[in-house]
């Protein structure tokens, strides 16, 4: 199989080369000679035949992989050997397994610079460095360009982010090699003919059965661009001691707090489409003559009665901060006796609710809320996420206050993978997404 890797370097190198005769004639107040004009004719048409190459592979390589996956169940199936490439957590309210970097898009290329602060101090400076030299013609970048994140620094700063967030850890990540992602799933939303349109039949002896097509959808993730900004007065840029850490992680964090967000609350019009947005999501009702601003065993009760039994053991609670009160005054009674329904833990923000675990956040609506408190199996919602990152300085903006903006780019999309709440063949819909109504 053709690696793409290498196709895009040969690009680069092509790319690098027309670059620098339009850099000659500039430099020289000239226009390019007829020798500079053909060979950069020629190098425009080459990169072109690159790059619908590189479309085509990358597209082949999409089918290939996807008609290997096995669609045999209910739920939305991982990319193949995304079970092999977890890495153990934590067990407090973490997920079991991550979806790292290396996993998806292979070991990081090797960066040109020694560590990830020279790399932010060279952007910093704005200074010409050879090393930055690959921006808007590198595959599918965006269109307003940037400086392309070295991959080790990108894996780290990707990585280290998750540490923080509740979605993507938890969720089926798929790398994107271009704009769009195509996935198939099932279309499973109907029980009453048992899976995916599928109907089994009891057979008697030399009787037939009845030819049924099984329904399938297709799920397409865009990359949507994220930008996070930051600003920093030109002194502490060149006094302040650590300003490369203290960017690195600015960005880092801000970068997972947006990620996160979007994949919880997100309204999918230019960016994800959030769990709180989503299609398959059910809305209990609040019980008769409940009170604004709260939380009952009865709404716990009825939410988890709606969950889908395979979701059962990976579904996890996620709650605003605001909720703490309300469930802790929450028991359950049995005999003389109650039980808590929630038990708080050593670690900050981490606990159980009827067993499960809950997650504490700034991320979803506050007490009261439609979404204050949801039940979630994060493993049926879809991430699409490009490897790339771009991060680009400018002077233009704060000119007269003697200040930089820099600003760091990625790209990615999510939704669920569910088209609607399955309608099951007997009882209430049910699905991997729960939340109480409206109780302000």
């Amino acid at each position: 199989m053709i690696k793409i890797s290498e196709l895009q370097n040969e690009k680069g190198e092509l790319v690098d080369e027309a670059k620098a005769l339009l850099d000659a004639a500039e430099k020289g107040n000239r226009g390019m000679t007829a020798a500079e004009t053909k060979r950069f004719d020629a190098l425009e048409r080459q990169i072109e035949a690159l790059a619908n190459r590189i479309d085509r592979e990358t597209r082949q390589q999409q089918i290939e992989m996807e008609r290997a996956m096995a669609m045999d169940s209910s739920f939305a199936t991982p990319p193949p050997g995304w079970e092999e490439r977890q890495m153990n957590g934590n067990t407090q309210g973490r997920a079991a397994g991550k979806p790292l970097y290396r996993a998806m898009f292979g070991a990081p290329t090797q960066s040109d610079f020694t560590n990830p602060e020279e790399f932010f101090r060279v952007v910093a400076s704005g200074r010409h460095d050879p090393r930055l030299g690959k921006r808007t013609f590198t595959e599918g970048a965006p269109a307003d360009g940037g400086f392309l994140v070295p991959d080790e620094l990108a894996a780290m700063m990707l990585d280290t982010s998750m540490e923080n967030e509740i979605v993507r850890p938890r969720a089926t990540v798929w790398p994107m090699a271009s704009a769009t992602r195509k996935v198939p799933a099932w279309d499973n939303s109907d029980h009453t003919n048992l899976y995916g349109g599928l109907q089994g039949t009891w057979l008697g002896e030399n009787s037939s059965a009845s030819k049924v097509t099984g329904k399938m959808r297709q799920i397409t993730l865009n990359a949507h661009k994220l930008a996070v900004y930051s600003s920093a007065s030109n002194e502490l840029v060149a006094d302040g001691m650590g300003f490369e850490e203290q960017l690195q992680s600015a960005m880092t964090k801000s970068l997972g707090w947006s990620l996160d967000y979007a994949f919880l609350c997100g309204t999918g019009a230019g960016q994800p489409l959030g769990v709180l947005a989503g299609p398959s999501l059910i809305t209990v009702t609040k019980e008769t003559g409940q009170q604004a601003d709260t939380i009952l065993y009865e709404n716990i009760l009825k939410m988890w009665a709606r969950l889908h039994p395979a979701s059962a053991e990976k579904a996890i609670w996620v709650s605003n901060h605001t909720c703490i009160p309300a469930l802790f005054g929450m028991g359950l009674i049995l005999g003389t006796s109650a039980a808590p329904v929630f038990v708080p833990s050593a670690g900050v923000g981490f606990g159980t609710l009827l067993g499960r675990p809950i997650i504490f956040t700034e991320k979803v609506p506050t007490l009261g809320d439609k979404g204050d408190l949801l039940l979630v199996d994060f493993s049926q919602y879809f991430i699409g996420l490009r490897k790339e990152i771009y991060l680009d300085k400018s002077q233009a903006v704060g000119w007269l206050t003697d200040t930089s903006d820099y600003r760091a780019v990625l790209r990615a999309d999510g939704m669920g993978s569910w088209a609607a709440p399955i309608t099951p063949k007997t009882g209430s819909s049910l699905s991997w997404c729960i939340v109480i109504e409206n109780r302000a």
